[in-house]
């Protein structure tokens, strides 16, 4: 059954260790302690690139396999034979590459490339006239809201949180999202709060969408 996830870009932010870590907990055992109250993770680039395979499968030794796993990718035609081992590699886990909205893609000559096993998410502005069915896409929210015309698999929110004003743009954006797919919320902001994660996610839970 499809559903809706909610998770932050990273899981080692400044501050965290004294605001949401237990004292002194190994590092490999972070994400795992994340993942107790969250569903997803958004890995930047320089994270899965530069830890190595045998960090990454300890990371996820001890989590639940409904948690999932985002790769970001920060370039414009991504090297495909990496990305399908390190998606292998993730299994069960792994969710799809998440292309960074200011990443300039030709959809003409990217698109007939991607594997239709793999999940690849694109900010809708990348949308090519000819629809792909192995390619799902993303909005965001930094305080108002895009137009949309087609079905989200991700809404990823830039700015810090009003509550009232992010539950207005949920109730906006909810007929739109894909039901056949699971759907990332992504609290993406420079210096993310866990409890404004947290709060996300009870907000999700209470308007009986996560």
């Amino acid at each position: 059954m499809a559903r809706v996830l909610t998770g932050a870009s990273g899981f080692q932010h400044s501050g965290w260790d004294e605001s949401y870590y237990p004292p002194d907990i190994p590092a490999d055992w972070k994400l795992a302690f994340y993942a107790n109250d969250f569903t997803a993770i958004l890995l930047p680039e320089f994270v899965w690139r530069e830890t190595s395979h045998d960090d990454l499968e300890q990371w996820l030794e001890d989590i639940d396999e409904g948690f999932r796993v985002y790769l970001r990718v920060s370039c414009s035609m991504p090297d495909l034979d990496e990305c399908g081992k390190i998606s292998k590699l993730l299994a069960p886990y792994f969710a799809g590459f998440f292309i960074d909205q200011d990443v300039k893609v030709d959809a003409n000559e990217l698109f007939p490339k991607l594997s239709p096993d793999i999940n690849w998410l694109l900010s809708q502005q990348h949308r090519p006239k000819d629809e792909n069915d192995s390619i799902r896409y993303w909005i965001r929210y930094w305080g108002q809201l895009e137009s949309i015309d087609h079905r989200v698999n991700a809404v990823v929110i830039q700015s810090e949180m009003d509550k009232r004003k992010l539950r207005q743009a949920i109730e906006k954006i909810e007929p739109y999202l894909d039901t056949n797919n699971d759907v990332l919320v992504l609290y993406d902001v420079s210096s993310p709060v866990a409890q404004d994660l947290k709060d996300l996610r009870i907000l999700l839970e209470l308007m009986a969408i996560a």
